[in-house]
C-alpha cells in the first residue's frame, strides 16, 4: 500500500510544469550573455524562486510519506527525533501563506509551540524544557512581527489590524502565564534574548496603532485607567510592558 502512495504522489508531481520565466533563467544560466537579452523582472525572479520552493515542498512531502514521517511527526514534540520534520513542513506552509494572512498563520504556530511547552512540562520532561521554551519564543516573535510588518505597511488600516491580532495575543498571553506559573516563572524571566533582539521594534509598532484606536470620550472609566497606565510604559519606551499591560487590561476585552 505504502508504494501505491508514493506512486501516486510522484504522478502528481510529473503534472508540475516550470513556467516560461524558469525556462528563462535557466536558459541564460546556460547560454550566458546571448540569453541575458531576455531580461527578467522582479517579480517574474521571485516566481521563479517561489517555484523552486514549492518543488522542494512538494519532494519533502512525498519523501515524508515513502516511510510515513511526514504523518507521525504531527504528533511530534520538542526533543523526538521527527520534530524538526514538523517544523520545517508547518514553517513552509506560513511562509507560502498569503502577506494579509501571515499574522494569523504564525500566530496558529505560536499556539501550537505553547501547548507543545505545556505537554513537555505535565509530563516533566526536564531535559526538553529549554528547546520548547526556545521554540515558542521564537514562534511568538515571529507572529509579532508579521503583525507589525502589516502594521507599518498599511499605516489607514492599522489600528484594525492590531486589534484582529489582539485576540490571539491575548489568549496566547494568558496561556503562557499559566505555563510559566507551572514551572515556576513569571513573565519576566521567561522572555529570552531570542524575543528581546528585534522584537522592540515590533511591540512599538503594534502598542502604538491599538493606543491610536482609542479615542476619549468613548471610554469606560476603567478603560481609561488602562490606557493612562498603557500610554505611560509606552511613552517611558517600555513597548514590550505596555503590550503586556493592554493585553491583560479591559481595552483588550
Amino acid at each position: 500500500m505504502e508504494e501505491k502512495k508514493i506512486l501516486a504522489q510522484i504522478k502528481t508531481l510529473r503534472q508540475i510544469k516550470p513556467n516560461q520565466q524558469w525556462v528563462c533563467l535557466t536558459k541564460s544560466r546556460v547560454l550566458g550573455a546571448e540569453a541575458l537579452a531576455e531580461k527578467q523582472s522582479l517579480a517574474a525572479l521571485f516566481n521563479n524562486l517561489l517555484f523552486q520552493y514549492r518543488m522542494a515542498l512538494a519532494s519533502l512531502i512525498v519523501i515524508g510519506l515513502a516511510g510515513g514521517t511526514f504523518i507521525f511527526a504531527q504528533g511530534a514534540l520538542p526533543g523526538d527525533a521527527l520534530y524538526s520534520v514538523k517544523l520545517a513542513a508547518e514553517k513552509g506552509l506560513a511562509t507560502l501563506a498569503n502577506k494579509d494572512q501571515r499574522p494569523a498563520a504564525n500566530l496558529q504556530l505560536a499556539e501550537k509551540r505553547l501547548e507543545e511547552l505545556n505537554a513537555v512540562s505535565q509530563q516533566k520532561r526536564v531535559q526538553n524544557l529549554p528547546e520548547a521554551i526556545k521554540e515558542f519564543q521564537v514562534a511568538k516573535a515571529t507572529a509579532k512581527k508579521e503583525v507589525a510588518t502589516l502594521v507599518r505597511e498599511n499605516p489607514k488600516q492599522a489600528a484594525v489590524i492590531s486589534k484582529e491580532a489582539v485576540a490571539s495575543l491575548k489568549s496566547i498571553d494568558a496561556r503562557e502565564t499559566q505555563v510559566n506559573a507551572m514551572l515556576g516563572l513569571d513573565n519576566e524571566e521567561a522572555t529570552s534574548t531570542v524575543e528581546m533582539s528585534g522584537g522592540v521594534s515590533d511591540d512599538q509598532a503594534i502598542i502604538r496603532a491599538l493606543i491610536g484606536n482609542w479615542e476619549e470620550p468613548t471610554l469606560t472609566e476603567d478603560q481609561k485607567n488602562d490606557l493612562v497606565k498603557v500610554k505611560a510604559l509606552y511613552e517611558g519606551g517600555q513597548y514590550g510592558k505596555a503590550l503586556d499591560q493592554y493585553l491583560r487590561s479591559s481595552l483588550a476585552e
